[in-house]
């Protein structure tokens, strides 16, 4: 498997071919499912063995030279219009974490974030303050998780998942509570 220099998967393929859509193409044409909606990316960080949702980012790119509130405007309007924006904060709810819409310039130089969960926004940044934002996002993820106390089960005991196992199934490791 390709990894980038920071060990997260990288693109496994040399193309750059959407290889989805065709099924979403049909998808959305199912007789009875009104809604369907691919929310474009969740981040995820692990924090002592427990996975640990940080943010919805649902993308868009930007395709022109300067763009003006106006059009930020017409982008938020499209997400609640379509539906869109409804769908990725039910989604940061159920995770407990924010959604955010993140409208990129097409070289990546310029990012656009708004935040759907608490309707704040727009904010701009440079790639630099972008990759500094996530892992401030990730940070307070992981504050958040350390912060919070295990859950007690039965008998005084505490289940979490550890990692999977060779074969690829999930085993559950028991802590005893000390009070």
């Amino acid at each position: 498997m390709k990894r980038t220099a920071t060990g997260a998967k990288a693109h496994q393929r040399d193309d750059r071919e959407d290889r989805t859509i065709a099924y979403r193409i049909w998808r959305r044409g199912v007789e009875g499912s009104p809604y369907t909606s691919d929310v474009d990316q969740v981040e995820w960080i692990v924090v002592d063995g427990r996975v640990v949702p940080v943010a919805v980012l649902e993308l868009t790119r930007i395709d022109h030279e300067r763009i003006g509130p106006a059009y930020l405007q017409a982008i938020l309007d499209r997400y609640d219009r379509q539906g869109q924006g409804m769908f990725a904060r039910h989604v940061g709810r159920a995770l407990q974490c924010n959604a955010y819409i993140v409208a990129y310039r097409y070289d990546l130089s310029t990012y656009h974030l708004y935040n759907l969960t608490q309707n704040r926004g727009w904010v701009t940044m440079t790639q630099e303050e972008y990759s500094i934002w996530l892992q401030q996002h990730r940070d307070r993820a992981v504050q958040r998780q350390r912060a919070k106390p295990l859950r007690a089960q039965s008998a005084g005991h505490v289940w979490r998942a550890s990692s999977p196992t060779p074969n690829n199934t999930t085993r559950r490791v028991r802590y005893r509570v000390v009070n």
